[in-house]
This record gives C-alpha cells, sequence and structure tokens, in this order.
C-alpha cells in the first residue's frame, strides 16, 4: 500500500520548515503544488524530496487541488496543508489502517492548535483520505468539497479515531490572517456573483467578514443565509454566529433573541448559553445569568462538528 500526500501552497517556506520533513519522511511521496510562491518555497520542498509542481492561481483552491491529485501515484491520498502537522507516530497508525481499509474515504480529526504546539484547544473532523485512482475530485473555488466521480459530496465511511491532524493556520499572525481573510471575501463575492442563492457562500462570506472585524457585513451576510434555509446544522451555525456579532456590536436584545433561535434547535450550545447569560448579567437579572453560564459550563458537547475550549473557558470568567 503506497500513501500519496497532496498539498498546494503559496509563500510556505517557514511553516514547511515545521511540517515537512517529517511528512515527507513518513509517506511514500509528497505532491507539492506550487501556486507563485516568491520566496523560497519551491527550494525547500525539492531539498526536503518533495515532488514540485507548478499552477497558476486562478482564485480556485479546487482547481489547484485536481492538479496535485493529477500527479499522486499512491493507492491512497491525504490531502494536507502546510500548516497542518501529523507525528511520525500518527502517520505510521494511518498507514497501518489503510492497509486493510474496506471503504473509499475517510475522516480525521482536526485539531486547532498554536503554532508548533500540540495544544488542543478545540476540534472538528474532515474528509481528509481516500482511494486514489477512483475519479474522486474537488469542487467549489473555496470551502473546496471533494466529490465522487459521478458528482455530488464524497461520503465518509467513518472516522479514523486513533489518527489524528494539527492545524496551525488559525495562529498566524495578525497581518497574515487578514490578508488571507480579504482573499477568501473577494472569492466568495466571485462565487456568489455566478451563484447568488447558494447559502454555504453567504455563511462563508459572513464568516470571514466577522474574523476581521466587519461585523455589519457578517451580519448582513448571515441574514441572506437564513433566506436560503439552511439546514439545521448550518442554521444553528448561522443563528449562533449573528447573535455573536450582535452582542459584540451591544445590541443586547437582538442577540439574546438571536441566541435564543439557536438554543431552541440546540439545547447544549455553550456559544448561545454564553450570550445569554452574559446579556442577562447587563439588564441585572444576575441568576438567571448564572444559570445559563452553569448551563454552557455542563453542556454536553459529544458528537459535535466542533468543540471550541475556549468557549469553555469564558464561562469561568464571566
Amino acid at each position: 500500500m503506497k500513501l500519496s500526500a497532496c498539498m498546494i501552497v503559496k509563500n510556505e517556506e517557514e511553516m514547511l520548515k515545521r511540517t515537512l520533513p517529517v511528512l515527507v519522511s513518513s509517506v511514500d511521496e509528497v505532491i507539492l503544488v506550487d501556486t507563485g510562491s516568491a520566496d523560497a518555497t519551491v527550494a525547500y520542498a525539492e531539498e526536503c524530496g518533495a515532488k514540485v509542481h507548478h499552477f497558476a492561481w486562478i482564485n480556485d483552491f479546487a482547481a489547484a487541488r485536481n492538479e496535485s491529485l493529477k500527479h499522486a501515484s499512491g493507492d491512497w491520498i491525504i490531502w494536507i496543508d502546510a500548516d497542518e502537522y501529523m507525528s511520525q507516530e500518527d502517520l505510521k497508525k494511518l498507514k497501518l489502517f489503510l492497509e486493510k481499509a474496506e471503504g473509499d474515504a475517510y475522516n480525521l480529526f482536526i485539531y486547532e492548535c498554536p503554532i508548533g504546539t500540540q495544544k488542543e484547544e478545540g476540534f472538528y473532523y474532515k474528509l481528509k483520505v481516500f482511494r486514489n485512482g477512483k475519479g474522486i475530485h474537488f469542487e467549489r473555488p473555496i470551502n473546496e468539497n471533494l466529490c465522487s466521480k459521478q458528482g455530488g459530496s464524497l461520503p465518509a465511511n467513518g472516522i479514523i479515531n486513533d489518527v489524528s491532524l494539527y492545524h496551525w493556520g488559525n495562529h498566524r499572525n495578525q497581518a497574515e490572517m487578514k490578508k488571507k481573510k480579504e482573499r477568501n471575501i473577494s472569492i466568495l463575492k466571485k462565487a456568489l456573483g455566478e451563484k447568488s442563492n447558494d447559502v454555504n457562500y453567504h455563511f462563508l462570506l459572513a464568516d470571514n467578514y466577522k474574523q476581521i472585524g466587519l461585523l455589519e457585513e457578517a451580519i448582513a451576510e448571515y441574514r441572506e443565509a437564513l433566506k436560503y434555509e439552511p439546514r439545521k446544522s448550518l442554521l444553528i451555525q448561522v443563528l449562533t454566529a449573528m447573535a455573536w456579532c450582535l452582542y459584540e456590536l451591544k445590541r443586547g436584545k437582538e442577540a439574546y433573541k438571536t441566541a435564543l433561535e439557536a438554543l431552541k434547535l440546540d439545547q447544549n450550545n455553550p456559544a448561545a448559553l454564553n450570550i445569554i447569560g452574559g446579556f442577562l448579567l447587563t439588564i441585572g437579572k444576575t441568576d438567571q445569568a448564572i444559570n445559563a453560564l452553569e448551563m454552557s459550563r455542563a453542556s454536553k458537547m459529544e458528537g459535535k462538528e466542533f468543540v471550541s475550549l475556549r468557549q469553555r473557558d469564558y464561562t469561568a470568567n464571566l
């Protein structure tokens, strides 16, 4: 069984110095597609032993990722980014699992951590490993989605529970993060110009606005997303994020009402409970506020797509 790691990069020399050596030494090949680096990314990757290819950036992540898949010769592919780290031990476990795997695609747990650490601040799972030669490919220019040969989202055959991937991308410096989000906003606006009723694009645009502090713009896009009747799991995320934006803008009553809507759909939503508790404190309803915050602390998070430990910590400080 041969495992290929496929990645797309641009100006990632410093991050690759942290993540690439282990990856190259643990998989059978690393396919690295460079989309226009101006630093020593290419030279360093070649020095490490990665197989480097070039692809002109066209504001389409799926297109670049599909280029990387063209060059993979392994039986299995893991798609991974420069700011995602896997240990030798976990990569060994992954290969052992895949040698006996019966399915075609598997999720991995991804842990958000400060750069260079494995200090978990939250996790989610994502489809990251799949068989090569099955016509599996990426679609959508941003928040790219793995699809089957026939089209449509590729179903996962489960989660590989004892293998972890650590993501450091959300702890880059402020200037890097802002540049990244502005790029995302540009791509999303273009995508919405072609498909204005795509609820996921509206949600992602709102989320990128939120992350660079454009909260009024974020709220407007969250409201757009609501017009297209998102599925329950996404609806909860939209309402919760919009409530947070409203709370940050000191529009307490609106935040409270929106958080209550989210809570009706998910009674164990710690973020919504935090907002409700915070608002109740501001209007002097201390006992009710404490009750909401205690509920947040005690909320069960098993089975959720995302857990933020900082949500838990926040309740202790209100």
